[in-house]
């Protein structure tokens, strides 16, 4: 299906939208979860500049649209985006740069270059996907090349509190969210270094790791009796017994059906054992780790493969939705992402080669999203909960036959 959303792309953004919405917005934000802006670095700073931060939850952008307002602002946003029911028309409406994930994509660049060059602040979330397990995912070496293409300053922001507020694989909770700002590179600096070292401090720059800040600042995550809930979404390996997939969870408990091993998840977002007899780690961080360490080791062997069941769905233009295009069977291995199935009627084998896909958008316990040669693919799996293991798995793959062997 054609990518016509990109005709209406516009050089800056809809200052109407700008002025009437983003206020009443900004202060809602303020009132649900009290976000805290540091802008004093940012004092005697000329824009525009490129703001880079930190990806924590959906409505991040608004964090940072507050640190800068009135001073016109746009954001770059996942193209998949245009096609939700609910930001869907309110992207569409107000000129967001568009980006297709995890994928070169330089129409993007060129709007980025004339919002710039229009005078307005772009922000770029370098990671391209909110955060998995509260720290600091995959950011493209690519984004070096990208800021000395733009050649203007660079504001990193990073926000705490977001993650631990509104877990990607679990429910609203309340916790404060603070955003600090601060210039990380100035034109001058941007001409002397190389785009290799760019992207080093631009990724330095935005570290961050919610769950233990959450602890460091002594904060609590309340009104939220089912902070556990959803947890098997990410969480998928049992540290006891190593089973895969026999995890449940409820209220605020997290437990292994295979063997009983039992975990509390606490008011401060750290994680413990029920009982004396019960294996886990102090964050779901360091949990998820495990489980990357395991999926590595895996996929040493040369044979790896992971095999599912998916839906396939593309974008529709007309009905701005993902629309069912066919069925069949995705095969992860060395050699990439293959789809063999059925595309609108016809029978298709496709492969999505690791080199151009370091990594893949995904909606926990549902889909992945792959974007190339103007569509995206969604892949509905057939079991939701082998999305965790699955976007691991091309990771790692990716790691290991695409970098190492550079």
């Amino acid at each position: 299906m054609a990518d016509k959303s990109r005709k209406n792309d516009k050089k800056t953004i809809n200052m109407f939208l700008y002025r009437t919405l983003m206020p009443v917005l900004i202060g809602l934000s303020k009132i649900i979860v009290g976000v805290r802006t540091d802008k004093s670095a940012l004092k005697g700073v000329k824009g525009p500049y490129l703001i880079v931060g930190n990806h924590t939850s959906p409505i991040d952008f608004l964090y940072f649209t507050a640190g800068v307002y009135p001073k016109p602002i746009n954001f770059v946003v996942a193209e998949n985006m245009i096609y939700r029911k609910v930001y869907g028309a309110f992207i569409r409406s107000f000129g967001t740069i568009k980006k297709k994930q995890f994928t070169a994509d330089f129409q993007c660049i060129k709007q980025i270059k004339k919002n710039i060059d229009a005078g307005t602040h772009v922000l770029l979330f370098p990671e391209g996907r909110v955060s998995i397990d509260g720290t600091t995912g995959y950011i493209a070496p690519s984004i070096g090349k990208l800021i000395k293409f733009l050649d203007c300053t660079v504001v990193a922001g990073v926000t705490h509190g977001g993650y631990t507020g509104g877990p990607k694989w679990g429910k609203p909770r309340r916790t404060k969210v603070t955003l600090k700002l601060a210039p990380v590179l100035t034109k001058e600096e941007i001409k002397n270094m190389s785009a290799a070292d760019i992207a080093a401090k631009i990724t330095n720059s935005l570290r961050f790791d919610d769950n233990r800040n959450l602890v460091e600042e002594h904060r609590k995550i309340s009104r939220c009796n089912k902070r556990a809930e959803g947890l098997e979404k990410i969480l998928y390996k049992c540290p006891g017994c190593g089973a895969e997939f026999k995890n449940e969870s409820k209220y605020r408990t997290f437990r292994c059906t295979a063997c009983g091993n039992t975990v509390k998840y606490n008011s401060n977002g750290t994680l413990s054992p029920s009982g004396e007899n019960d294996k886990c780690f102090e964050f779901v961080s360091e949990w998820y780790k495990f489980q990357r360490d395991e999926v590595k080791k895996e996929v040493e062997n040369p044979d790896y493969s992971f095999e599912e069941n998916v839906t396939l769905l593309l974008t529709d233009d007309k009905t701005h939705r993902f629309e069912e295009a066919g069925k069949g069977k995705i095969v992860l291995d060395k050699n990439g992402i293959t789809y063999v199935g059925t595309k609108c009627g016809q029978e298709v084998s496709r492969t999505f080669g690791l080199k151009n896909h370091p990594t893949v958008a995904y909606k926990l316990a549902q889909n992945i999203e792959i974007a190339e040669d103007n569509e995206i693919f969604k892949f509905v799996f057939e079991n939701g909960f082998h999305t965790a293991k699955f976007v691991l798995a091309v990771e790692e793959l990716h790691k290991k036959y695409v970098e190492n062997a550079k």
